[in-house]
């Protein structure tokens, strides 16, 4: 058997692939939807062309943001992570948040947190958030972004009472 290997970006049209004479054809990355399809011919038989098959190139994924960092007092919620719309993909999009103590990582996927923005719970430590958005065999991360928990103040302590006489001066009011 002797084969060629054709493609088009019309499904008409056909061109043959330089060097595509195997049984078997391995496309190389696609940028836009392309069409393929086989020819194999026998001597003295009549060539007999196979269906076409179209390797449908989605757009990639894009406008995966979050929001930015933000600094909040231990023990408080900060605001909601509103993440914006993505594009591209085949417009069908499932989210996965996740978590880490650094920056670099390692992340954690959250259990259940699966919309399109997230509400953090309270904090008694620095965290970082991101989002994954995949849309069919698309994947998209978004850029991390830090929550920065202060400590609370603590120990605001100022001296202790003091009785004095009239016009006299006190003595100084010392913090801790």
């Amino acid at each position: 058997y002797q084969y060629q290997w054709e493609s088009s970006l019309t499904g008409s049209g056909w061109s043959l692939i330089s060097g595509g004479t195997l049984s078997q054809y391995a496309p190389p990355a696609l940028s836009q939807t392309v069409y393929y399809r086989r020819v194999v011919s026998s001597l003295p038989c009549a060539s007999v062309v196979s269906d076409s098959v179209r390797m449908l190139v989605l757009p990639g994924l894009g406008n995966n943001q979050i929001g930015t960092a933000q600094t909040i007092c231990q023990n408080t919620a900060p605001s909601a992570l509103t993440g914006t719309a993505p594009t591209g993909g085949n417009g069908v999009y499932q989210y996965q948040w996740e978590s880490s103590t650094a920056s670099s990582g390692p992340w954690t996927p959250l259990s259940g947190v699966t919309s399109a923005s997230y509400a953090v719970p309270v904090l008694s430590q620095s965290a970082w958030y991101r989002r994954v958005v995949s849309s069919f065999s698309c994947t998209s991360t978004s850029v991390g972004v830090q929550i920065l928990v202060n400590v609370n103040l603590s120990q605001n302590t100022i001296g202790s009472g003091q009785t004095i006489c009239q016009g006299t001066i006190p003595s100084s009011l010392t913090g801790t």
